[in-house]
């Protein structure tokens, strides 16, 4: 965090009480409901495939184990996507 401190310390002193509270009011609100669905949509399809690879990675080197991942998406329009 100490990385990106400088950059959020200025972002921040830049908004005005009421939009520093509506931020703040969406915090709570995705801490008490998880993230939207739109964002775990996003977060996986961007990471997803990663970690079933390296998941299939350590299964075949410590377990000697084969898989098959079937990797599920909805896109916008809300169908299912399948992939092997």
């Amino acid at each position: 965090m100490s990385t990106f401190q400088a950059a959020i310390t200025e972002f921040m002193s830049g908004l005005d009480e009421k939009r520093c509270s509506a931020l703040e009011d969406e915090h709570l609100e995705w801490q008490q409901r998880g993230q939207p669905a739109e964002v775990q949509r996003k977060t996986a399809e961007r990471l997803a495939h990663t970690y079933f690879e390296k998941s299939a990675q350590v299964q075949y080197n410590d377990m000697g184990m084969r898989s098959i991942v079937l990797e599920t998406h909805r896109n916008k329009a809300g169908m299912k996507l399948f992939q092997l």
